[in-house]
């Protein structure tokens, strides 16, 4: 077999796949919208077995796990979202928060801290840090 026909078709799938995982991002943020948490994490569960490097569907599933009050399991997807995008800073504010939820306000100001090092326009980053100091 040619080589670079076997390349090409090897390429076309991971492309499909990638075009898949995609729909699935798209679906899940429809349902995080509707706040149909585990429909989300469904769709994002989908979209990370098809793309396991897409540092989004691991920060929108920590969200769709946060707001279901898992913050465990939250911030284990936001910490994997930074692995994989150590700039990411929604992924810092929204693991912020949910230390903030924890109760470990040093933590979550870190991580405030952090977002609005990468982002210093992040008004919603400001207000979350703010509330962290206020205790």
């Amino acid at each position: 077999m040619n080589k670079k026909i076997m390349f090409f078709k090897l390429g076309a799938g991971a492309l499909l796949a990638v075009m898949d995982a995609k729909a699935y991002l798209d679906r899940s943020a429809a349902y995080i919208e509707k706040g149909e948490w585990d429909k989300a994490i469904a769709d994002l569960n989908q979209a990370l077995r098809l793309n396991p490097n897409d540092a989004d569907a691991y920060n929108n599933r920590g969200f769709a796990y946060a707001m279901k009050g898992e913050h465990d399991t939250a911030i284990a997807d936001y910490n994997e979202a930074l692995r994989l995008n150590p700039n990411f800073a929604a992924a810092y504010n929204n693991r912020g928060i949910a230390y903030g939820m924890k109760g470990e306000l040093d933590t979550a100001i870190a991580d405030f801290c952090e977002a609005l090092r990468l982002n210093p326009n992040d008004a919603k980053a400001y207000n979350n840090r703010g509330n962290a100091y206020f205790g």
